[in-house]
């Protein structure tokens, strides 16, 4: 389901901030 995308999309997000590919993480994740 939706929640499952949710929720690997916040681990994603988590993740790229503790590194520099935080920019690479915004052209994968539109938001």
């Amino acid at each position: 389901g939706w929640k499952t995308e949710k929720n690997l999309r916040f681990l994603l997000q988590k993740v790229l901030k503790q590194s520099d590919v935080g920019n690479l993480g915004r052209i994968v994740l539109p938001k």
